[in-house]
């Protein structure tokens, strides 16, 4: 999977930097970075670093367990109805692995800001990187939560067009 990344973040890439979460996160990054000292103190980078490291690995918990959700549901016309629906399953589980990426990225630059001040790293650059990637990682998130809430209610009308019921689930996109 690691070989396949790049190509597989090649062939997303309108799906990652053209969308909401991308873009409010470079929003709150730059009004961050306009406020922000060029030198922060130790303990307010060690605060930042923390948060980052700590929501990281929680929001990883958060998509592992959407995907577990996601999964729950998979089974043949399920499948065949989602592959008839336009993507299919790689598509759907790509959100999950990036926002997984996200995270896990979000927790290791919150562990190098742990490290900055007895590595001398530039503090600002760092504490900009870390409110970027957890800020996107948070954001990132919540969209999954949106998506996994779509496939639910997709499978609730899949299995009342089963059953020949009118579904009064409804959808969050059309």
């Amino acid at each position: 999977m690691l070989a396949a990344a790049p190509r597989l973040l090649w062939r997303h890439r309108r799906d990652i930097f053209i969308s909401w979460d991308f873009v409010v996160s470079v929003g709150i990054g730059v009004a961050v970075g306009l406020r922000l000292p060029e030198k922060l103190d130790e303990a307010v980078l060690s605060s930042i670093a923390i948060g980052a490291v700590q929501l990281g690995a929680a929001l990883l918990g958060v998509v592992l367990a959407g995907l577990a959700i996601l999964a729950a549901f998979f089974e043949s016309k399920h499948l065949l109805l989602l592959s008839k629906a336009g993507g299919g399953l790689s598509r759907d589980l790509f959100p999950f692995w990036f926002a997984g990426l996200i995270t896990v990225i979000a927790a290791l630059v919150g562990l190098v800001g742990l490290l900055a001040t007895p590595l001398a790293l530039p503090t600002k650059p760092l504490a900009l990187a870390m409110v970027f990637t957890y800020t996107w990682a948070l954001l990132a998130v919540f969209g999954l939560i949106r998506f996994v809430a779509d496939h639910a209610l997709f499978r609730a009308e899949s299995v009342d067009a089963e059953s020949g019921q009118s579904s009064a689930a409804g959808r969050f996109v059309e």
